[in-house]
């Protein structure tokens, strides 16, 4: 059975704690602790995978498979929430 991508278009995230890319700087393709918007997300190159273009607020763009990323779930009050699990 084919599997449903994690993320959506719109969907708010950022770079899982536990993802190899979780090591960059602010002004990084690959951003630590900034917050991106979900562009697009198609069947990847591997069975069952799903690649994921994230625009991030710094500006910069790139591309992750669903276990590198993270939902943010609420943003009010300046204050993040993620979904960490």
């Amino acid at each position: 059975m084919a599997r449903k991508a994690k993320f959506k278009v719109g969907d708010r995230v950022m770079i899982s704690k536990k993802s190899e890319y979780y090591c960059g700087n602010k002004d990084s393709s690959n951003p630590r602790d900034i917050v991106g918007t979900v562009r697009s997300c198609y069947a990847g190159d591997y069975h069952d995978t799903f690649t994921t273009r994230v625009d991030w607020d710094n500006g910069l763009h790139n591309s992750y498979t669903d276990k590198d990323l993270r939902l943010v779930t609420d943003a009010s009050n300046n204050e993040l929430y993620r979904d960490w699990e």
